[in-house]
């Protein structure tokens, strides 16, 4: 008798992880002009304040539009596929999304609403491509890990409790598709494992008691 586990997730690479290459800008700035340029004068610009920076795909197309501090993305931004498509809107930090932001998939809906930490999945929720909430908790490394809440694509509690690397993990609640609890107790790597209580569709209890690596242990 085997427990669960989903590893659906996937890893978000930070803006930076690309090979190095000259990319086109353009930008705002707020500025004195301070002298004009002319046959019996110079060009002098006091550049006082970048108020938004556009770095550009090979193409021309946008790829970040926003705020910009120290050679960086800062603050609110934006970040296009070279198609147009929004990939990315929220706050950056450091030049990477950090803070509050919402990710999207290539159709337009919305894959990942909520906290950003050097730009990997903090926690949020991320949700089906029908906006229904899919996950909702904690991340690591861009996998579920920690507390959290998966659904089932009609936003049946599928599973709460602790996640580790994208698995069931520690203590939690496993429930079926039509929201019986299935099994509570401990995990390991998505396996029902230590102490625990299985049940039957009918509520009857099937095993309580010990598990190893998703099997029951009988005395």
């Amino acid at each position: 008798m085997l427990g669960l586990s989903f590893t659906t997730q996937r890893k978000l690479a930070q803006l930076g992880d690309v090979p190095e290459q000259k990319i086109k800008l353009e930008g705002e700035a707020k500025a004195h002009l301070v002298e004009y340029p002319g046959p019996t004068s110079a060009f002098h610009v006091d550049l006082q304040e970048f108020l938004v920076m556009r770095f550009l795909w090979p193409s021309g197309s946008v790829l970040y539009e926003g705020g910009f501090e120290g050679g960086q993305p800062q603050g609110q931004g934006k970040v296009f596929l070279e198609d147009g498509t929004l990939w990315y809107e929220g706050e950056f930090w450091g030049g990477t999304m950090s803070g509050e932001g919402t990710l999207y998939r290539e159709d337009g809906s919305i894959l990942y609403q909520g906290e950003f930490s050097e730009g990997l999945l903090s926690d949020g929720q991320e949700y089906y491509p029908d906006g229904a909430v899919k996950y909702q908790g904690q991340f690591a490394d861009g996998a579920y890990s920690g507390r959290g809440k998966l659904y089932y694509p009609d936003s049946q509690l599928h599973y709460e409790g602790v996640f580790y690397e994208g698995m069931f993990s520690e203590k939690g609640r496993l429930f079926t598709p039509d929201g019986k609890l299935l099994y509570q107790g401990y995990f390991h790597k998505g396996l029902y494992h230590d102490e625990g209580i299985l049940f039957a569709g009918n509520g009857e209890v099937l095993h309580a008691g010990e598990f190893n690596h998703g099997e029951p242990v009988v005395d």
